[in-house]
């Protein structure tokens, strides 16, 4: 993998688990911030290809990536609002707002990726597809898999500063 690619990735985990915390607002609220943090990594992205790239660019991308399973993606939000307004459903609802959020910014994020890498040849297709492989069973199993792959690096970070903290202070 090279330096690019590493930074394209770190730059999709940290989008990824920002929209994933944003589940917390399943009443729809959440569309604007959404939005806003895609944007910004798709933006992040084209910075790390070396492409010109602006908002409107931006817009036009995720209209095209998305536009096919717009109806499906809303549908499944509105789910997720519908399942907070009723109280007994919040739990779930935050949980499947924030998933469906973290799938929908790795779809992005991996279809932008396979966009610049490409040097912006890549097919309207390719994109798609790549879009498509994520909001999933698979980009469930991905997201799961990033989350705690993540939340263990936080762990292991803690345990090591616990440890130099403790041989600190028996040094001292």
């Amino acid at each position: 993998m090279t330096s690019q690619e590493k930074k394209a990735d770190n730059v999709i985990l940290g989008a990824v688990v920002s929209t994933a915390a944003m589940g917390a607002l399943p009443l729809l609220g959440d569309i604007t911030t959404l939005v806003v943090a895609n944007g910004a990594m798709i933006g992040g992205l084209a910075l790390i290809y070396d492409m010109e790239w602006d908002d409107n660019q931006t817009r036009k991308f995720v209209q095209r990536v998305i536009e096919s399973s717009a109806v499906t993606l809303g549908s499944l939000k509105l789910l997720a609002t519908g399942l907070a307004l009723t109280g007994i459903g919040l739990p779930l609802a935050i949980t499947m707002n924030g998933v469906l959020n973290a799938m929908i910014t790795l779809g992005l994020g991996r279809a932008a990726k396979f966009y610049f890498a490409s040097g912006g040849e890549a097919k309207d297709s390719e994109v798609y597809e790549k879009f498509m492989k994520t909001v999933g069973l698979s980009g469930l199993k991905d997201v799961v898999k990033m989350v705690r792959d993540e939340a263990k690096k936080v762990v292991e970070s803690d345990k090591d500063e616990v440890e130099e903290t403790e041989a600190t202070e028996e040094e001292g």
